[in-house]
């Protein structure tokens, strides 16, 4: 249960440092995006702004366990684009700043992002996992006291 507290906060402090950092430099993800041709031009700027606000509105929502299966699944969703992203930025030769944390820290594609967030991945499925069978107990306990 501890761990799953200290890996959920991981998950909030990476989300808002993410988030925060695409707010104030979003040049590098704008960057990113306009590589990747699987996203429309048109589609590149309300990705952008949105981004960074899902970001923050996941962290938050995890800190207050507000409605915690759609925000763990979110959570989760998230991060697997993340990690199926930065597959693919790897695989069309991308070597420049991904711009995941805005000018907060460099990452550029490679290995090391594909492992970073394929941990990041696991770590939230973890934190999915333990809430579901959480509440879970929690549901049947109260249904006993019935």
């Amino acid at each position: 249960m501890i761990l799953n507290r200290i890996t959920k906060y991981f998950l909030v402090v990476i989300l808002m440092v993410s988030g925060v950092g695409k707010i104030i430099n979003p040049s590098a993800t704008i960057s990113v995006l306009l590589a990747i041709p699987i996203f429309p031009n048109i589609f590149i700027i309300p990705i952008i702004s949105l981004l960074p606000l899902v970001e923050i509105i996941i962290g938050l929502a995890l800190i207050i366990n507000h409605n915690s299966f759609v925000t763990t699944v979110a959570c989760a969703g998230l991060f697997l684009f993340f990690f199926l992203l930065s597959i693919y930025g790897v695989a069309i030769g991308l070597q420049n700043d991904c711009g995941c944390f805005g000018s907060f820290f460099e990452s550029r594609f490679g290995w090391k992002m594909i492992v970073r967030n394929f941990i990041f991945l696991l770590m939230s499925m973890s934190v999915f996992f333990t809430n579901s069978i959480q509440n879970r107990k929690s549901s049947i306990f109260i249904r006993s006291l019935k």
